[in-house]
């Protein structure tokens, strides 16, 4: 999707608020989504449970007829949840830029940083994405992770 397009549709979407119910029913996906889907078989999936991936996917990949169906399907508080709590190394970074302007969203640097796709490894990175959960992490998290290990300094 060229980003003139995705900002007027943004822009379009935006206007036009009056989606801020859950929508979601538990539909089965329409077969031109599988080019958008392509590693999945979407005969299995459905609306509800796959929601999370879905807006991904569609975000990251669709045409407009593919975005236009998403806002459609979710609504602005569904897709803003998937934006303001990304998958990790799902995100092309142009595109979470380009969505995050239209939502206004401020994501953590850490937190988008390791939602952007990157086939380098970078261990400092890791290091600082594992020091983050860590201050987030709740004691039971803490514990099980000193059991396996995971606590070790870098």
């Amino acid at each position: 999707m060229g980003f003139e397009v995705g900002w007027v549709l943004g822009v379009k979407i935006m206007k036009n608020k009056k989606a801020n119910k859950n929508k979601t029913k538990n539909r089965k996906l329409p077969r031109w989504l599988q080019p958008v889907l392509w590693s999945y078989d979407i005969s299995k999936m459905n609306t509800k449970e796959d929601k999370d991936l879905i807006i991904e996917q569609v975000l990251n990949y669709g045409t407009m007829k593919e975005i236009k169906w998403l806002f459609d399907t979710y609504s602005l508080r569904e897709i803003k949840k998937v934006i303001k709590n990304p998958s990790r190394g799902m995100w092309d970074s142009r595109i979470l830029n380009h969505w995050m302007r239209i939502f206004r969203i401020n994501l953590h640097p850490i937190v988008y940083e390791m939602s952007i796709k990157n086939l380098n490894p970078q261990p400092e990175k890791w290091i600082k994405w594992f020091n983050f959960l860590k201050r987030k992490a709740s004691k039971e998290s803490l514990e099980r992770w000193k059991d396996l290990e995971l606590l070790r300094r870098h």
